[in-house]
């Protein structure tokens, strides 16, 4: 499983930022928040002859952390600047991931060597219930004791490229489905 991680974080590593003009919207059963649509489908827009599999693949986490950029903003407009963004889940095992997120929100992203997020709430949950726990946050602090946290910072040349990015996959978003 690890091997397949790797391949797939090399091969989007390789793939220049904006996966060369390839968009891609992850809308498999509609789209959430913030544009709410439960007709939208997912798409790769901008295939070419010279698309390559590293471009699907960038384009793919780049798709997904455009959406949560959306949602980052939103969340910003009413609560105010946020410095770092903490991530956590599957995709967080992937270093180009971490990075996308990164330069997309413009801020550092923190992830922990633990990347199961689910597993640890169903966790805290069950020892908090059984008593083994006084609090979440006495629970959470014993699970995540020994677990090593690593920063990745933006990358400021790549800020321009990506508003730019972020501005051409709303266009497309307004075309296909508002």
């Amino acid at each position: 499983c690890a091997d397949r991680y790797d391949r797939i974080n090399a091969e989007a590593s390789a793939a220049a930022p904006g996966s060369g003009g390839l968009l891609f919207l992850p809308y498999f059963k509609g789209s959430g928040a913030p544009a709410w649509n439960p007709d939208a489908k997912g798409t790769f827009y901008g295939l070419t002859l010279s698309t390559t599999r590293g471009d699907m693949a960038r384009a793919i986490l780049e798709g997904i952390v455009a959406d949560m950029a959306e949602n980052l903003s939103l969340i910003e407009s009413l609560s105010g600047p946020k410095h770092t963004v903490i991530a956590a889940g599957g995709l967080t095992r992937l270093p180009e991931y971490n990075r996308i997120q990164a330069n997309l929100f413009g801020r550092p992203v923190t992830c922990a060597s633990e990347s199961e997020a689910t597993a640890l709430g169903a966790f805290i949950s069950a020892a908090v219930s059984l008593g083994l726990y006084p609090s979440h946050a006495a629970a959470f602090s014993a699970a995540s004791a020994a677990w090593e946290q690593k920063t990745w910072p933006p990358q400021p040349d790549l800020q321009a490229r990506y508003r730019a990015y972020r501005d051409a996959r709303r266009a497309l978003i307004e075309k296909l489905f508002r």
